[in-house]
């Protein structure tokens, strides 16, 4: 899920043409096959159509948010993550390639055994990808045609395939043995699936909150629009601020993993422990809350609600659930609780993600600065890394008042302003500050009345290091100072 609104609107764009040209999920299925759709995200020297995560990661939302049911994200973002793996090649017939990870199969003779349950899709597969283990420090990753397996269908809540998969001495297209253990790889295609559910729930969570924006919107009760009702508005402020968690949450993770496609998220797993635990979260509550503003009407069929609740429901169910998340999060959290805030502000921010929670209805313009550490010069002395410290509840007090300074100067409908601290190098995010207003011009001063003020308010103390070895603290300066008190006439 990219910012690049420009690339996310022509995927939409052609996702939507295709599912009104078909006339069903499989006839939009082969459109999409097709049109090289279902491959975006793997490279074309893999058997792909190209692109990045973040690629194929619109893709995947552009088919939940069109409310339809198809093995995009399990293809294009859990099985490409098997197959690059593997450096294996996407099969040139393959129509759609299902992962799963078979803990207990056994090969012979070039032939896999196996049984596997509810695996997502199996039923429309033309080839599967099996993660085994293959000795205790290698994993095998195979490639077969699903021709070859028994195959009992099921389904989730929402009527999507989980089928069983039977393998009984099955011929393999391709095997690659990797010399990892298979609870690693076997943990990567988890946190893979689990990435490609936070997206196809930030983006379900999307389109329930304009369906029923634009429900309470139409439907008139006591001589007026219900979204005028106190109560329902309240209930609409909750549903959007879910909806942008799940958004915000996703693009951190995205923006983290730099290759679920074409390389490992095991850098990740934070932030993918993060998304997966809050989009499972707001699934629930996004669902609960546009059904009891829809009222009855949103469980009939005919009405499209009921298609994206029944898979938020069967989504946060999937590669993991929220506890199970939350525990993986709170187990990785655990080993910083001595500097649970250091750690927190030591980590990088993801910008895309913080401007996404700061947009809703009332919001006309959205201005940021970003800051960024520079390898400047002192003396000829070349600037090779910056040292921020502060006082730990000290410091975000002052950020809070001043944050509350500029909402009490203009009229801003969000405020975020984040400040790392640790030791940076040049390149390195430093400080984000954003704020939003029905009008830009709010939104410019407040940020512009930010930026200023944190430069000289806020207790943080800088300590410049330089190639030489020598290490400094940076002195206050005094076009700062009046920056700053230039907004107190």
């Amino acid at each position: 899920m990219s910012e690049d609104t420009e690339m996310r609107g022509a995927i939409a764009d052609a996702v939507g043409q295709a599912a009104q040209a078909a006339a069903d999920a499989p006839g939009l299925y082969a459109t999409l096959l097709r049109d090289g759709w279902t491959a975006v995200g793997i490279g074309e020297g893999e058997g792909g159509s190209g692109g990045d995560l973040a690629d194929a990661a619109e893709v995947a939302a552009a088919i939940a948010g069109a409310g339809i049911g198809l093995p995009v994200a399990d293809t294009a973002i859990v099985a490409a993550r098997l197959l690059t793996a593997g450096g294996i090649r996407l099969p040139e017939k393959a129509r759609c390639v299902v992962p799963a990870c078979a803990p207990d199969a056994t090969t012979s003779a070039g032939t896999v055994s196996a049984h596997v349950r509810r695996v997502p899709w199996a039923s429309w597969a033309s080839h599967l990808v099996l993660a085994c283990p293959a000795g205790q420090e290698r994993t095998a990753i195979i490639l077969l045609e699903a021709q070859g397996a028994t195959i009992s269908r099921g389904a989730n809540l929402a009527d999507e395939p989980r089928d069983d998969i039977r393998l009984a001495s099955v011929p393999a297209v391709t095997v690659a043995t990797v010399d990892r253990q298979y609870s690693d790889v076997a943990g990567e295609v988890r946190a893979a699936g689990a990435l490609a559910r936070s997206v196809q729930i930030a983006a379900a969570a999307q389109q329930v909150l304009t369906m029923t924006s634009r429900y309470c919107t139409e439907r008139v009760q006591f001589g007026r629009p219900i979204a005028a009702l106190q109560a329902v508005q309240q209930q609409l402020a909750e549903l959007a601020a879910e909806s942008a968690a799940a958004r915000a949450a996703t693009v951190l993770a995205l923006s983290a993993v730099t290759g679920v496609a074409a390389g490992s998220t095991t850098g990740a797993v934070t932030e993918i422990a993060m998304a997966k635990a809050r989009t499972s979260r707001a699934a629930g509550l996004v669902a609960g809350i546009a059904h009891q503003l829809h009222g009855a009407i949103g469980v009939t069929r005919e009405y499209p609600l009921q298609r994206y609740s029944r898979a938020l429901w069967s989504w946060r169910e999937e590669y993991g659930t929220q506890a199970y998340w939350s525990q993986v999060l709170a187990t990785r959290l655990a080993g910083h609780d001595d500097d649970l805030w250091g750690w927190l502000t030591a980590r990088d921010f993801e910008p895309g993600a913080e401007l996404a929670l700061l947009g809703n209805e009332e919001t006309g313009g959205i201005a940021s600065f970003i800051g960024i550490v520079r390898a400047g010069q002192d003396n000829a002395r070349r600037v090779v890394a910056l040292t921020l410290e502060h006082y730990p509840g000290m410091t975000e007090k002052a950020l809070d008042r001043i944050a509350a300074e500029a909402e009490s100067r203009w009229e801003l409908t969000g405020c975020t302003v984040i400040h790392r601290v640790g030791r940076l190098l040049p390149g390195d995010n430093i400080v984000f500050v954003a704020a939003s207003s029905p009008h830009r011009e709010a939104a410019l001063q407040a940020t512009a009345f930010l930026i200023d003020w944190l430069k000289t308010s806020a207790p943080f103390w800088k300590a410049e290091e330089f190639e030489t070895g020598e290490r400094e603290w940076v002195a206050a300066r005094a076009s700062d100072e009046a920056a700053a008190m230039a907004w107190n006439p």
